[in-house]
């Protein structure tokens, strides 16, 4: 092979590794103190839930005990299509809810859109606020997204984070979760780009729905809103003191299984949504829909890592000395980015990671397989609201909180 080819391969995932250090670089600063003269925005809370009934109440408590003028926001549930006591718990916890019984129109974009039409014919806020049902909110979330809403933002994302990884090997998961949902998005939206969604600890003008509603049966309903939003012209801005914690899939099956939808709806929101980003981009110079569209074809952390090594060991075996030169700097950049990921929270997991990169290396590869299957006409995954699988009674322990995305999910 030529040189020429040789770079042209080595390019994407190079130059893609070298945004992603320069995103964790930028927003990797300090946290910032609450100003005690924040605005008390009117909010209004909003919870879509399908058959949480042993989560339901802890959430609508956390939110309750905020540090917020209690009579400047509502807490609302959705209680979607629910077989259980989901209903009743949120209500008995503080919550106003709101039963949605639909079976044939499943899925968290249809619960969310109906909450919206319910909450237009409740005027008087000033914004909205989603957490998902199985969230631990701080105490000082509410006040900071309202702070970020009253600066001028449209749309704000939390840090996003889970309570515990109660799967053992969850190390080196959590610490690319850091960087997906810590530094990252924080880089992006302090070098003026869209910060995107993560569907947890998010706000939003009311008018910024009427003009993006969620797409009703998208497995990926936030990222699609992120993109939505985007092709408007519509940044959403991060804020990592807004802090929301869930907790993490109780077993590998869950885990996988939970990636697995995830992961394998993501082909077609790009081959849906890409066209579409970089056509807009381009004829109405809209760099936030470019960049949203560089943003979602980069791949997961374990697959550009992986890139950059077989591109480097071959062209260096070939002699293509530019080619191996740029495989390794994207290396380099990854690095830098997992250093800076592992430094955005606490306490610090590279250690750890470390050792347990054989075996999560194993596990991607097991399940890239099945999503490769997919495409070729296997099992694909569920287009309907499948809730992640949770243990009854399971105990409300507080330990230090390790963040979990959809870019990787603990194993």
């Amino acid at each position: 092979m030529s040189e020429l080819i040789w770079l042209l391969l080595a390019a994407p995932p190079g130059l893609m590794s070298l945004w992603i250090m320069i995103c964790a670089l930028v927003g990797s600063g300090r946290a910032r103190r609450l100003d005690q003269e924040s605005p008390w925005l009117r909010l209004a809370v909003l919870i879509p839930a399908h058959d949480e009934e042993h989560t339901i109440a802890g959430c609508v408590r956390s939110i309750l005990r905020s540090r917020y003028p209690r009579d400047r926001f509502d807490v609302y549930v959705v209680a979607d299509n629910c077989r259980d006591a989901t209903a009743e718990r949120a209500a008995a916890a503080g919550a106003r809810v709101v039963i949605r019984d639909e079976p044939s129109r499943r899925g968290k974009g249809y619960a969310l859109n109906f909450l919206a039409a319910h909450l237009r014919e409740l005027p008087g806020y000033d914004g909205w606020v989603f957490f998902d049902a199985d969230s631990h909110v701080d105490r000082h979330c509410l006040a900071w997204l309202a702070r970020e809403l009253s600066a001028g933002a449209s749309c704000v994302q939390g840090f996003y984070g889970c309570r515990r990884a109660r799967l053992k090997g969850s190390a080196l998961p959590v610490l690319a979760a850091r960087l997906f949902n810590g530094s990252r998005p924080a880089g992006r939206s302090r070098l003026g780009f869209s910060a995107g969604l993560r569907g947890n600890g998010m706000a939003l003008r009311p008018e910024v729905h009427a003009g993006s509603p969620w797409r009703d049966e998208a497995l990926l309903e936030d990222w699609e809103l992120a993109l939505d939003l985007a092709e408007r012209g519509i940044a959403v801005r991060f804020c990592r003191e807004a802090r929301v914690f869930a907790k993490s899939a109780p077993s590998r099956r869950a885990a996988t299984e939970q990636r697995w939808r995830w992961e394998g709806a993501r082909p077609r929101l790009i081959q849906d949504r890409l066209p579409w980003l970089l056509k807009n981009g381009l004829a109405k110079r809209n760099r936030l829909a470019l960049e949203s569209a560089l943003d979602l074809v980069t791949p997961p952390l374990s697959i550009l890592a992986a890139s950059n090594a077989l591109i480097f060991t071959l062209a260096t075996l070939s002699g293509a000395v530019s080619a191996a030169c740029l495989a390794g700097a994207g290396l380099l950049s990854l690095s830098m980015s997992v250093l800076l990921a592992d430094r955005f929270d606490r306490p610090s997991v590279l250690r750890s990671a470390l050792s347990q990169l054989p075996s999560f290396l194993l596990w991607k590869l097991s399940f890239y397989t099945r999503v490769l299957k997919a495409s070729r006409g296997g099992p694909v995954p569920p287009t309907s609201w499948v809730r992640t699988e949770r243990r009854a009674g399971e105990p409300d322990e507080r330990r230090e909180p390790v963040l979990v995305s959809r870019e990787e999910e603990p194993s």
